[in-house]
C-alpha cells in the first residue's frame, strides 16, 4: 500500500490537556490488564512497541518495570512530550498507516486508549495491523483495545463532559451515528495566555464490528485471536463497551 501523505497530526494542539488529564489515569486503568493479557507471556526485559503511544506514561511504567519500550504516533508534541516523560524509551513522529522503520523487531506491541478507533477507512486499518506484524518476532502478541458498538451506544450517544478551572475551560460532546457507524468528539477549549483563546477540535471515530476486526487481523497474518470486555472481564464499569484484543503473529514454517 502506498504511503500515506500526511501523518495525523491533530493532537498536536491537544497533546498538553492529554498530558495533563488523561495520559497518567488511562495508563493505570491499562496497567493490570497489560500484567495480566500481555506481560505475563513475554521474558524480563521484553522490547515492546506502543502504537499510538500518546505522552508516553504507559512507556514510563513499562521501563520502571524493566521492558524495553518504544512507542509511535502522529503527533509531533505528543511525542516530545513522551520522550520527557520516559527518557529511558524510545520514540518517534509517523504515521502508523505507513511501515513503521524502527531497525529491530520487537517481542510484542501494543495500542491503547481507542487509538485505532482514529483509523476510519478498513482498508488503512488493515495496512496498520500488517505494519505491526512486520514490527514483531514470529510468534509475537499484539494487545490493543476498541471502543465497541455497546460502549458507543452508551457512552458516546449524547454524552457531555466538562473541566473548569482558572486558566481554562473544556467542553466535550459526544455523538454516535449508528447508521454511518461512527463517533464524533467535538472539543471546545478556551485558555487563559494574555488573553482568553479558543481551540476547536472534532475527533471522528469508526466503529468496526468483531466480525470486521478478526478479518482484518488475519488478513494482516495473526491468530489466536481472543477477546475481553472492559468491564466484565476486568472490572472497568466506567469503560463498559471496550474490548481489549490480544492475538499472536504466524509462526513462520
Amino acid at each position: 500500500m502506498e504511503a500515506m501523505e500526511e501523518r495525523y497530526s491533530l493532537y498536536d494542539r491537544y497533546a498538553w490537556f492529554w498530558n495533563k488529564y488523561w495520559g497518567r489515569t488511562f495508563a493505570l486503568k491499562t496497567l493490570p490488564v497489560m500484567k495480566q493479557k500481555l506481560l505475563s507471556e513475554l521474558p524480563p526485559g521484553a522490547l515492546i512497541l506502543d502504537v499510538c503511544c500518546g505522552t508516553g506514561q504507559l512507556a514510563q511504567h513499562m521501563t520502571r518495570d524493566g521492558f524495553q519500550f518504544s512507542g509511535i504516533d502522529g503527533s509531533e508534541e505528543m511525542i516530545r512530550l513522551a520522550r520527557n516523560n520516559c527518557p529511558a524509551g524510545e520514540f518517534k513522529v509517523g504515521d502508523i498507516r505507513s511501515p513503521f522503520g524502527f531497525p529491530v523487531l520487537f517481542d510484542a506491541a501494543c495500542s491503547f486508549f481507542d487509538s485505532l478507533n482514529h483509523i476510519t477507512c478498513p482498508n488503512e486499518l488493515q495496512a496498520v495491523f500488517i505494519n505491526i506484524n512486520h514490527s514483531l518476532h514470529a510468534g509475537g502478541y499484539f494487545l490493543f483495545d476498541l471502543n465497541m458498538e455497546e460502549g458507543y451506544r452508551q457512552r458516546w450517544n449524547n454524552q457531555t463532559f466538562h473541566i473548569i478551572q482558572n486558566d481554562h475551560v473544556y467542553l466535550d460532546r459526544m455523538n454516535y451515528n449508528d447508521a454511518k457507524q461512527t463517533g464524533v468528539n467535538h472539543i471546545t477549549i478556551f485558555m487563559l495566555s494574555n488573553q482568553w483563546e479558543r481551540l476547536d477540535i472534532q475527533i471522528v471515530e469508526r466503529c468496526y464490528s468483531r466480525d470486521e476486526i478478526i478479518r482484518l487481523l488475519m488478513n494482516a497474518g495473526f491468530s489466536e485471536i481472543e477477546m475481553w470486555e472492559a468491564s466484565d472481564a476486568f472490572g472497568l464499569h466506567d469503560e463498559y463497551g471496550r474490548y481489549y484484543i490480544r492475538c499472536r503473529k504466524q509462526a513462520e514454517a
